[in-house]
């Protein structure tokens, strides 16, 4: 399962490789000048057997402070913003299977329309700044399947001159976020700064 799973992602290589994506290990990241990324992570189920493999598609973007990127091999999970790819054909999220009978091309034939849909999820973020004012605004949210605002992004959007907009956004977290002790100190902190 292994070497026919690698051959799968070696297969999804050829398609994302003309576009600029660079591979490593499941992981395919594309890096724009403006300092925006893309990923687009194949997850596999830690459930797997030597006769089937099953497997999520995971995409995000991700930016840092500067325009160079330092964390050159973030995974999906340190994006700004998350979504896994629902298997359109169930309507929900849903595992891809490959086993020992499983024609590659003919599996690669069936995920080649969430590649587009994956374009079409990636174009609502077409530049860093326009990724930044879609969290600032809230719209972002409607597009991550994962809290947008939480602590790390809100920090990192404060400390790049956005701190009333932040606190903004911030100001009313409810005690169910998941960092919303920090999210809340840091509200206060930036009220305090303005």
């Amino acid at each position: 399962m292994d070497k026919k799973f690698n051959e799968l992602l070696k297969k999804i290589y050829e398609i994302l490789k003309p576009l600029g994506y660079r591979k490593e290990a499941s992981n395919y990241r594309l890096f724009c000048a403006d300092g925006l990324c893309r990923i687009i992570n194949v997850q596999r189920n830690r459930w797997n057997t030597s006769e089937q493999c099953e497997f999520f598609i995971n995409i995000g973007v991700y930016f840092e402070k500067e325009n160079i990127i330092s964390m050159r091999n973030f995974k999906e999970y340190d994006c700004q913003i998350r979504k896994r790819v629902d298997n359109e054909k169930y309507g929900k999220s849903e595992w891809w299977r490959l086993d020992c009978d499983t024609p590659i091309e003919e599996l690669l034939k069936s995920i080649e329309p969430v590649f587009f849909y994956i374009e079409k999820w990636f174009a609502l973020f077409p530049s860093k700044e326009m990724t930044i004012h879609k969290i600032l605004d809230g719209t972002a949210e409607r597009y991550s399947d994962t809290t947008v605002m939480h602590f790390h992004t809100a920090k990192l959007l404060a400390e790049m001159g956005y701190s009333s907009e932040v606190y903004e956004l911030i100001k009313n977290t409810k005690i169910t976020h998941p960092h919303a002790t920090m999210v809340i100190e840091l509200a206060e902190q930036l009220k305090k700064s303005d």
